[in-house]
Formats: C-alpha cells, structure tokens, sequence
C-alpha cells in the first residue's frame, strides 16, 4: 500500500492525511491557530494515548522530516485531536468512522 498524500477541505481549513488514515496534526493544528505541542502536553492527551497503546496502538505518533513533515497521528486519535482544535470541527467529526479524512 503506498501512502500518497490525501487533503480535505473544511471551512477554508486544509486537512492532509495519508491513505492508512494518518493524519498530519502538525499542519491542522496550524489551520487552527494552534501547536501541536500544546495538545502533546495535556495529561488528558498522555492518559488517552497511554490507552491506546495499550489495546493495541503502539504507534500513536509518527515524526516526520523534509517533505510532509510534521507530527503524524493514528486515526483512532482523530476525533479525540478534533475536540482540541475547534468545537464546530469536533462536532464535524463526531460519528465519522475512527478519522477526519472523511470530512
């Protein structure tokens, strides 16, 4: 499976995501006005991602150089990421299946 690069539009907002439903929460957190290493540091997000791995996720975060870098994220983290963002994106996302990319 290759991972080409898949973007979505919400509200003027670029979202990019590869084809295994990563996402890249650098650049959406940009969109947003925001870092992603302010939602990195909540304990909320460490406890969330501590579950995670622990029912099977091991690879929650992916960092990546160069071209498309940024911070990468599971798509189980998407809506979980969405809420921090922007409350009308979290209700986009809300029963959409494990990923933003749906949008």
């Amino acid at each position: 499976m290759s991972n080409a690069m898949i973007t979505k539009q919400w509200h003027g907002k670029t979202l990019t995501f590869r084809e295994d439903g990563y996402f890249n929460m650098t650049m959406a957190a940009k969109e947003f006005g925001k870092e992603v290493k302010e939602f990195l540091r909540l304990p909320s997000t460490k406890e969330y991602t501590a579950e995670l791995e622990k029912v099977g996720y091991p690879h929650v975060f992916e960092v990546k150089r160069g071209r498309h870098g940024g911070t990468w994220a599971h798509p189980k983290l998407a809506v979980f990421f969405a809420r921090w963002l922007d409350v009308r994106f979290a209700l986009a996302c809300d029963g959409r299946p494990q990923s933003i990319r749906f949008l």
